[in-house]
Order: C-alpha cells, then structure tokens, then sequence
C-alpha cells in the first residue's frame, strides 16, 4: 500500500474513532463538525508535543488533554443542532 493510501486510512480510522467519542458526549456545545475539528486538533502531535515542553512525559500531557477535550465539547449554554 503506497504512502497516500496509508495516510486516506489513517484518516478515516481516525474520523471514525473521533466520531465515536462526539457521540459519547451529549449533549454537545458544538456542532458536531466542529467537535470533531477540536478533537483532531487536540489529540494531534503536535499538541501533545507542545503540552510536553522537554520534561514532560506524553503519559503526564494525556489527562490534561482529555480535560481539555472534555471541556471544548460541553461547555456552552446547551446543546448545539447539527
């Protein structure tokens, strides 16, 4: 399998996953598109990279970012439609 073909199923094992997550949460404060863009955005490397500085283990930066999450997808005056 080339290349782009590993990073197209990557992805959508991924959007799959997220999914899955958004609807655990109910209800959001979100629409559900936007849920599922913080979420990506959040569990990137990249995030858990810059949470992690150069002394922090990614187990210590993993429960700061499930606070994180959590808080992105129930804060809010109520429940948003999709």
């Amino acid at each position: 399998m080339s290349a782009p073909a590993i990073g197209i199923v990557g992805r959508k094992r991924e959007r799959a996953i997220v999914g899955r997550l958004i609807a655990a949460v109910v209800p959001l404060a979100l629409a559900p598109r936007d849920a599922r863009a913080v979420l990506l955005m959040l569990t990137s490397f990249e995030t858990f990279d810059a949470l992690a500085g150069e002394d922090r283990a990614i187990a210590a930066v993993a429960p700061v970012v499930q606070r994180l999450a959590e808080a992105a997808l129930r804060h809010g005056d109520g429940p948003v439609a999709p």
